[in-house]
């Protein structure tokens, strides 16, 4: 009878073992989910690159963002215009590709959208995917067809509230005229072409949020993955993650 309790007891010590071991296992996992979660955290936050503009303050806009110098703190290698179009004479929409030293490329586009003066160019969306080396990227169905972009990109559109989780009905409270709801860009003419150097360039004032949550996350990767958004399923994250679920078709 003794023998038979040790055993029972024997028995229940192995699988309170194998139970704890489990648990600690679990506790590994969260503790690798935590840290993947830490990347969220910018590492050089948006307000360090907001600059002292005595001009355009007095104008009422809300501040100046150095986008440029932002780029160039999260490794930014090479800048390209990709697109500049035109309308009634003037660029009505301008895009520049960013690449990143971690492999990243992003895309900047900027549009004379809803303003009555042609003078401003405001940020309309920012792409967010991959490259291969050399390969300069270019804008519209391109990214389902060639393979020379990841198969995913984040797309966030930056201009339309509802998208930026600001409400559907931010404009009825922030009036797009009012010069307080925006902020200047004064280097986004990125590849100082000299035909843009009279235009303003701008992006609604809540650009510190998209920029802290969902742009900053992706340029401080190591190692970007080319097969799926390393942010999928975050729900921090802004924006619509796509996927090129054509490109085989194409490519056949």
């Amino acid at each position: 009878m003794f023998k038979k309790f040790v055993a029972i007891a024997l028995a229940a010590l192995v699988a309170a073992s194998v139970v704890t071991g489990c648990g600690n296992n679990a506790g590994n996992t969260a503790s690798v989910a935590s840290s993947k979660d830490s990347r969220l955290k910018p590492k050089y936050p948006f307000k360090n690159f907001l600059v002292h503009d005595k001009d355009k303050k007095e104008e009422g806009y809300a501040g100046s963002f150095d986008l440029y110098a932002a780029l160039q703190k999260y490794g930014a290698t090479d800048m390209y215009l990709i697109s500049k179009d035109y309308s009634d004479g003037y660029p009505w929409s301008v895009e520049y590709a960013v690449e990143f030293s971690n492999g990243d490329t992003v895309s900047f586009r900027f549009i004379n959208h809803l303003s009555n003066d042609a003078s401003f160019l405001e940020l309309n969306y920012v792409d967010i995917y991959q490259t291969k080396q050399d390969h300069i990227s270019n804008y519209g169905v391109e990214f389902q067809k060639n393979a020379n972009y990841s198969k995913w990109m984040r797309r966030l559109q930056v201009a339309y509230p509802q998208e930026m989780q600001m409400g559907a009905d931010y404009y009825e409270t922030h009036d797009r005229d009012d010069k307080k709801n925006w902020l200047v860009i004064p280097t986004g003419n990125l590849t100082r072409d000299s035909e843009l150097e009279k235009y303003t360039f701008r992006v609604n004032s809540y650009f510190d949020k998209v920029f802290n949550s969902s742009i900053a996350p992706y340029l401080q990767l190591e190692d970007t993955p080319w097969d799926e958004d390393p942010f999928l399923n975050n729900p921090k994250i802004l924006g619509e993650s796509l996927y090129a679920n054509r490109r085989d078709s194409y490519n056949k």
